[in-house]
C-alpha cells in the first residue's frame, strides 16, 4: 500500500501517465537536451517533496505527543494532511496570520499551475485531432474551462469530499499505472528500443547512457507490474474515516478506474478490424506494431539525420507527389501552432532545393 501511494504520487507529481508531459514537449525544439530537462524537473520534484515530509511528519510526531495518541490517529490521510495538520503547524509559528496567507497563496498557485498542464494536455489532443479548431483556440480552451468548472461543481457540495475520495483512490490510482506500464512496453518492446535511443541520439547529438535503456526495458515495467500484484493483492473496500463505501460506490469507482484505459484494447481492436492489409490478425497486428517508412522528425533537415532505418522516406511530400500540403507548423511570433497551406505542386515534377527551403520556412 505505502509503496503503490508513493508510486501515484511519483504519477501526481511529475506528471506521466496524464498526456501533459508529451503536449507540453511537443513545443520544444528538435534539439532541446531532454535528458537534461528530466533529470532537472525529477531532482527538483524528489527534493522539494522530501522537504514536504520532514515538515508534515515533523509536526505530525509533535500533534501525536501533545494529544497522547499514536502518529496514525492524529490525522486521516488524503485531504486532511493539507486541511488539518498544516493549519494546526501554522498556528504554532510566530505570526500565524502571515503564515496562513502564504499557506493558502501556495495552496491555490499550485492549483492553478496544475490546471495549466492538465487542461493544456486536453486542448493539444483535441486540435490535433481536430485542426480546423486550431484559429478558435481561445473559444475551445473557454469551452474546456466551462465544462470541466461544470463537473467540477459536486465537489463543492456537503459529499463532495466523499466523492473526491471515491476519484482519488479510484481514478488517479491504477489507471495511471497501467497507462504508464502500457508506455513503457510500448516504446521498449513494440517500437524499439534500440531505434528509440538512436532517435534520441540524433536529437541530443550523443548516444544515450546504457542505464536509460535498463530502465526503460526491465527496472521499471517491474517495479510497476510488482507494486500493481501487491496493490490487488493487498486491496480493501474503501473507506473515509470511520465511514465505508456502499457496493454501489465501489463499483462505480471501478468504473471510473478502467474508463480511462479501456480505450487502449478499444482502439487497438477497431484498428485491427479497419486494416486491410495482412491476411490475419496476427499479421495486422505486426503491420501495426511496425513505423511506416515515413515516421520521423517532421522538417527534412532532421529527416537527413535519420540514416539507420532502411527505405526511410526524408521527404514524404515528394514522394506523395501530392499537391497541397496543410502544415501544422508552430508560429513563434503568436505563441500557438498554425495552420498553413504550402503548394506541393512544384514538388510532383521538378523538386528543387528552394521549395525545400520554402518548407521548412513555413514550418
Amino acid at each position: 500500500q505505502v509503496w503503490r501511494d508513493a508510486a501515484v504520487q511519483i504519477f501526481y507529481s511529475m506528471g506521466p501517465g496524464w498526456g501533459g508531459l508529451i503536449a507540453l514537449a511537443s513545443y520544444n525544439r528538435f534539439h532541446n537536451n531532454v535528458f537534461r530537462d528530466s533529470l532537472v524537473v525529477s531532482l527538483g520534484d524528489c527534493v522539494t517533496s522530501i522537504f514536504g515530509g520532514f515538515v508534515i511528519f515533523s509536526f505530525l510526531g509533535h500533534m501525536a505527543s501533545q494529544m497522547n495518541v499514536e502518529v496514525k490517529d492524529v490525522v486521516t490521510n488524503g485531504a486532511g494532511l493539507a486541511f488539518v495538520v498544516y493549519p494546526e503547524a501554522i498556528q504554532s509559528l510566530p505570526l500565524p496570520t502571515l503564515w496562513s496567507i502564504l499557506f493558502f497563496l501556495m495552496l491555490i498557485t499550485l492549483g492553478i499551475d496544475s490546471q495549466f498542464a492538465m487542461l493544456e494536455s486536453v486542448l493539444t489532443g483535441i486540435v490535433d485531432y481536430f485542426p480546423g479548431l486550431r484559429s478558435k483556440k481561445t473559444l475551445v480552451m473557454l469551452v474546456i474551462s466551462i465544462v470541466f468548472y461544470i463537473l467540477g461543481l459536486p465537489m463543492t457540495t456537503p459529499g463532495g469530499m466523499y466523492i473526491l475520495q471515491l476519484m482519488d483512490h479510484y481514478v488517479a490510482s491504477w489507471s495511471l499505472l497501467i497507462v504508464g506500464l502500457t508506455e513503457v512496453l510500448v516504446i521498449s518492446y513494440v517500437y524499439g528500443i534500440n531505434r528509440y535511443l538512436k532517435d534520441l541520439e540524433i536529437m541530443l547529438g550523443r548516444p544515450p547512457f546504457l542505464c536509460w535503456k535498463i530502465c526503460w526495458m526491465f527496472v521499471s515495467p517491474i517495479i510497476i507490474c510488482i507494486i500493481l500484484l501487491f496493490a490487488w493483492v493487498d486491496y480493501s473496500p474503501i473507506q473515509y474515516g470511520s465511514y465505508s463505501y456502499p457496493e454501489w460506490a465501489e463499483a462505480l469507482g471501478w468504473l471510473m478506474s478502467f474508463f480511462s484505459i479501456i480505450f487502449i484494447p478499444i482502439v487497438m481492436l477497431y484498428k485491427i478490424n479497419k486494416e486491410d492489409e495482412g491476411k490475419n490478425a496476427w499479421e495486422k497486428v505486426k503491420l501495426l506494431c511496425t513505423p511506416s517508412r515515413e515516421w520521423g522528425p517532421a522538417l527534412v533537415r532532421h529527416r537527413e539525420l535519420v540514416d539507420y532505418v532502411d527505405g526511410f522516406v526524408q521527404d514524404p511530400w515528394v514522394e506523395r507527389g501530392s499537391h497541397q500540403y496543410v502544415n501544422y507548423g508552430y508560429d513563434a511570433s503568436m505563441g500557438s501552432h498554425t495552420t498553413t497551406d504550402v503548394s506541393r505542386q512544384s514538388w510532383a515534377s521538378g523538386y528543387t532545393q528552394n521549395s525545400h527551403v520554402s518548407y521548412e520556412s513555413a514550418v
